[in-house]
Protein backbone atom coordinates (compact mmCIF):
# COMPACT_ATOMS: atom_id res chain seq x y z
CA UNK A 1 0.00 0.00 0.00
CA UNK A 2 1.01 3.60 -0.86
CA UNK A 3 0.03 6.74 0.51
CA UNK A 4 0.16 10.36 -0.83
CA UNK A 5 0.17 13.20 1.46
CA UNK A 6 -0.30 17.02 0.83
CA UNK A 7 0.94 19.37 2.97
CA UNK A 8 -1.71 21.94 1.64
CA UNK A 9 -4.94 19.76 1.92
CA UNK A 10 -6.13 21.79 4.70
CA UNK A 11 -4.60 25.11 3.78
CA UNK A 12 -7.44 27.39 4.52
CA UNK A 13 -5.03 30.46 5.65
CA UNK A 14 -4.31 31.96 2.31
CA UNK A 15 -6.57 34.61 2.44
CA UNK A 16 -5.17 35.36 5.78
CA UNK A 17 -1.79 35.34 4.27
CA UNK A 18 -2.41 38.23 1.92
CA UNK A 19 -4.17 40.05 4.22
CA UNK A 20 -1.32 40.03 6.46
CA UNK A 21 1.23 40.88 3.98
CA UNK A 22 -0.81 43.54 2.47
CA UNK A 23 -1.25 45.14 6.13
CA UNK A 24 2.44 45.16 6.50
CA UNK A 25 4.29 48.13 6.63
CA UNK A 26 8.07 46.84 6.73
CA UNK A 27 9.65 43.48 5.44
CA UNK A 28 10.00 42.43 9.58
CA UNK A 29 6.65 42.48 10.00
CA UNK A 30 5.65 40.72 6.52
CA UNK A 31 8.35 38.38 7.59
CA UNK A 32 6.35 38.23 11.25
CA UNK A 33 2.94 37.58 9.43
CA UNK A 34 4.88 34.80 6.93
CA UNK A 35 5.60 33.07 10.51
CA UNK A 36 2.50 33.51 12.26
CA UNK A 37 0.18 32.65 9.10
CA UNK A 38 2.12 29.90 7.51
CA UNK A 39 -0.41 30.10 4.12
CA UNK A 40 1.62 30.48 0.91
CA UNK A 41 1.18 27.30 -0.72
CA UNK A 42 4.25 27.56 -2.86
CA UNK A 43 5.84 30.63 -3.89
CA UNK A 44 8.68 32.60 -2.51
CA UNK A 45 8.20 35.88 -1.05
CA UNK A 46 10.41 38.83 -2.23
CA UNK A 47 9.77 42.37 -1.09
CA UNK A 48 11.25 45.81 0.20
CA UNK A 49 10.37 48.61 2.11
CA UNK A 50 10.48 52.37 2.41
CA UNK A 51 13.58 52.03 4.99
CA UNK A 52 16.09 49.64 2.43
CA UNK A 53 15.62 46.25 3.84
CA UNK A 54 15.13 43.60 1.48
CA UNK A 55 13.61 40.27 2.51
CA UNK A 56 13.42 36.88 0.78
CA UNK A 57 12.14 33.80 2.32
CA UNK A 58 10.26 30.89 0.78
CA UNK A 59 7.54 30.57 3.66
CA UNK A 60 5.75 27.99 1.69
CA UNK A 61 3.99 25.27 3.33
CA UNK A 62 6.93 22.16 3.14
CA UNK A 63 6.86 18.95 4.77
CA UNK A 64 8.48 18.75 8.13
CA UNK A 65 10.95 16.30 6.96
CA UNK A 66 14.61 17.06 7.60
CA UNK A 67 18.00 16.24 6.11
CA UNK A 68 18.53 13.55 8.74
CA UNK A 69 15.78 11.25 6.92
CA UNK A 70 16.85 11.62 3.74
CA UNK A 71 20.16 10.10 4.83
CA UNK A 72 18.63 7.26 6.97
CA UNK A 73 16.33 4.00 5.53
CA UNK A 74 13.17 6.37 5.92
CA UNK A 75 13.87 7.11 2.24
CA UNK A 76 12.65 4.12 0.37
CA UNK A 77 12.69 5.57 -3.53
CA UNK A 78 14.53 9.11 -3.53
CA UNK A 79 13.28 10.11 -6.95
CA UNK A 80 9.35 9.59 -5.65
CA UNK A 81 10.45 11.10 -2.17
CA UNK A 82 8.84 8.22 -0.94
CA UNK A 83 9.64 7.38 2.82
CA UNK A 84 8.53 4.44 5.05
CA UNK A 85 5.30 5.18 6.40
CA UNK A 86 5.21 1.84 9.04
CA UNK A 87 7.93 3.63 11.37
CA UNK A 88 6.40 6.68 12.95
CA UNK A 89 10.18 7.54 13.12
CA UNK A 90 10.10 8.79 9.50
CA UNK A 91 6.32 10.69 9.60
CA UNK A 92 6.74 14.31 9.24
CA UNK A 93 7.87 16.23 12.42
CA UNK A 94 6.47 19.40 14.46
CA UNK A 95 7.91 23.03 14.57
CA UNK A 96 6.89 25.38 17.33
CA UNK A 97 4.61 27.69 15.43
CA UNK A 98 3.62 25.60 13.05
CA UNK A 99 0.37 23.12 12.19
CA UNK A 100 1.70 19.13 12.53
CA UNK A 101 3.43 17.53 9.86
CA UNK A 102 4.87 21.19 8.26
CA UNK A 103 7.88 23.56 8.65
CA UNK A 104 7.52 26.60 10.51
CA UNK A 105 8.96 29.92 7.93
CA UNK A 106 11.15 31.01 11.07
CA UNK A 107 12.96 27.27 10.35
CA UNK A 108 12.93 27.76 6.62
CA UNK A 109 14.93 29.95 4.04
CA UNK A 110 15.21 33.48 4.57
CA UNK A 111 17.12 37.02 4.82
CA UNK A 112 16.91 40.33 5.33
CA UNK A 113 19.93 42.16 3.53
CA UNK A 114 19.94 46.23 3.20
CA UNK A 115 21.15 45.86 -0.41
CA UNK A 116 18.80 43.27 -2.73
CA UNK A 117 17.75 39.82 -3.12
CA UNK A 118 16.43 37.94 -5.68
CA UNK A 119 15.07 34.98 -7.19
CA UNK A 120 14.78 33.58 -10.89
CA UNK A 121 12.69 30.34 -9.94
CA UNK A 122 15.77 29.10 -8.63
CA UNK A 123 17.05 27.43 -5.33
CA UNK A 124 16.97 29.38 -2.40
CA UNK A 125 20.70 29.82 -1.77
CA UNK A 126 21.45 31.83 -3.98
CA UNK A 127 19.31 34.68 -3.32
CA UNK A 128 22.52 37.14 -2.73
CA UNK A 129 25.66 36.46 -4.13
CA UNK A 130 27.50 37.52 -0.89
CA UNK A 131 25.05 36.58 1.44
CA UNK A 132 24.57 32.48 0.79
CA UNK A 133 22.29 30.78 2.28
CA UNK A 134 22.97 27.13 3.45
CA UNK A 135 20.58 26.56 6.21
CA UNK A 136 21.97 25.38 10.11
CA UNK A 137 24.84 22.96 10.07
CA UNK A 138 25.30 19.97 10.04
CA UNK A 139 22.24 19.34 7.25
CA UNK A 140 21.26 22.33 6.22
CA UNK A 141 17.47 23.36 5.43
CA UNK A 142 15.83 20.49 4.08
CA UNK A 143 16.25 19.16 0.31
CA UNK A 144 12.37 19.68 0.47
CA UNK A 145 12.84 23.58 -0.17
CA UNK A 146 15.66 22.74 -3.06
CA UNK A 147 19.68 21.54 -3.94
CA UNK A 148 22.73 24.12 -3.04
CA UNK A 149 26.02 24.40 -4.16
CA UNK A 150 24.14 23.70 -7.67
CA UNK A 151 24.90 25.93 -11.10
CA UNK A 152 22.34 28.50 -11.56
CA UNK A 153 20.26 28.98 -14.83
CA UNK A 154 21.43 31.98 -17.00
CA UNK A 155 18.54 33.65 -16.23
CA UNK A 156 19.66 33.75 -12.66
CA UNK A 157 22.84 34.49 -13.63
CA UNK A 158 22.06 37.48 -15.82
CA UNK A 159 19.90 38.92 -13.09
CA UNK A 160 22.59 39.30 -10.40
CA UNK A 161 25.14 40.68 -12.95
CA UNK A 162 23.09 43.43 -14.69
CA UNK A 163 22.72 44.37 -11.04
CA UNK A 164 25.96 44.04 -9.92
CA UNK A 165 27.16 46.32 -12.74
CA UNK A 166 24.42 48.95 -12.81
CA UNK A 167 25.11 49.36 -8.44
CA UNK A 168 28.73 49.75 -9.45
CA UNK A 169 27.74 52.04 -11.66
CA UNK A 170 25.28 54.35 -9.69
CA UNK A 171 25.70 53.36 -6.39
CA UNK A 172 21.55 53.91 -5.75
CA UNK A 173 19.28 52.65 -7.68
CA UNK A 174 15.98 54.52 -8.69
CA UNK A 175 12.29 53.06 -10.37
CA UNK A 176 13.55 53.93 -13.31
CA UNK A 177 16.93 52.05 -13.29
CA UNK A 178 14.69 48.80 -11.96
CA UNK A 179 12.57 49.65 -15.35
CA UNK A 180 15.75 49.70 -17.11
CA UNK A 181 16.55 46.09 -15.72
CA UNK A 182 13.41 44.88 -16.50
CA UNK A 183 13.81 45.56 -20.05
CA UNK A 184 17.35 45.35 -21.03
CA UNK A 185 16.67 41.91 -23.01
CA UNK A 186 20.51 41.12 -22.73
CA UNK A 187 20.71 37.38 -23.70
CA UNK A 188 23.78 35.93 -21.71
CA UNK A 189 24.51 33.07 -23.17
CA UNK A 190 25.51 35.47 -25.96
CA UNK A 191 27.61 37.63 -23.59
CA UNK A 192 29.25 33.93 -22.32
CA UNK A 193 29.74 32.04 -25.76
CA UNK A 194 30.47 34.90 -28.63
CA UNK A 195 33.60 35.71 -27.84
CA UNK A 196 35.10 32.91 -27.97
CA UNK A 197 33.03 31.47 -30.96
CA UNK A 198 33.00 34.35 -33.27
CA UNK A 199 36.56 33.95 -34.09
CA UNK A 200 35.75 30.50 -34.60
CA UNK A 201 33.63 31.03 -36.92
CA UNK A 202 35.52 33.54 -38.74
CA UNK A 203 38.31 31.26 -38.88
CA UNK A 204 35.93 27.75 -40.19
CA UNK A 205 34.45 30.36 -42.92
CA UNK A 206 38.54 31.15 -44.42
CA UNK A 207 39.95 28.02 -44.56
CA UNK A 208 36.88 25.77 -44.78
CA UNK A 209 34.07 26.79 -45.79
CA UNK A 210 33.20 30.51 -47.91
CA UNK A 211 29.45 30.05 -47.57
CA UNK A 212 29.32 30.67 -43.26
CA UNK A 213 30.73 33.86 -43.61
CA UNK A 214 27.23 35.37 -43.32
CA UNK A 215 26.38 33.21 -40.73
CA UNK A 216 29.32 34.82 -38.74
CA UNK A 217 28.86 38.13 -39.63
CA UNK A 218 25.43 38.36 -38.10
CA UNK A 219 26.09 37.48 -34.48
CA UNK A 220 29.11 39.56 -35.03
CA UNK A 221 27.13 42.66 -36.05
CA UNK A 222 24.15 41.72 -33.12
CA UNK A 223 23.97 43.70 -30.22
CA UNK A 224 23.24 40.41 -27.64
CA UNK A 225 20.03 41.59 -26.71
CA UNK A 226 16.80 40.32 -27.72
CA UNK A 227 14.57 43.56 -29.34
CA UNK A 228 12.19 43.72 -32.29
CA UNK A 229 15.59 44.99 -33.76
CA UNK A 230 18.41 42.74 -33.06
CA UNK A 231 19.48 41.31 -36.40
CA UNK A 232 20.73 38.08 -35.25
CA UNK A 233 18.80 37.61 -32.14
CA UNK A 234 16.80 34.19 -33.75
CA UNK A 235 20.45 32.99 -35.69
CA UNK A 236 22.21 32.68 -32.23
CA UNK A 237 18.64 31.31 -30.99
CA UNK A 238 18.50 28.24 -33.19
CA UNK A 239 22.28 27.75 -32.96
CA UNK A 240 22.11 27.56 -28.64
CA UNK A 241 18.90 25.55 -28.96
CA UNK A 242 21.55 23.12 -30.50
CA UNK A 243 24.13 23.44 -28.35
CA UNK A 244 22.51 23.35 -24.88
CA UNK A 245 22.50 19.35 -25.84
CA UNK A 246 26.45 19.23 -25.74
CA UNK A 247 27.97 18.03 -22.58
CA UNK A 248 29.81 20.64 -20.16
CA UNK A 249 29.18 23.56 -22.49
CA UNK A 250 29.12 26.29 -19.94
Amino acid sequence: MHVLADPNRNNTRMVDQWIGLGSSASVQEMKASLDNVVGRPWVNTIATDRAGSTLYADASVVPRVGGDKFASDCLLVPPLLMFDGSRSACAWGQDAGALAGIYSPANGPWVILTDYVGNSNDSYWLTNPRALSLGPAPLGFSPLYGRTGVEQTLRTRMGFRQLDEMIAQRKKLQLVDLQELMFANRVYAAELILPQLLPLCVATAATTDTALTPACNAPAAWDRRANLDSRGAVLFREFWNSATTIPGRL
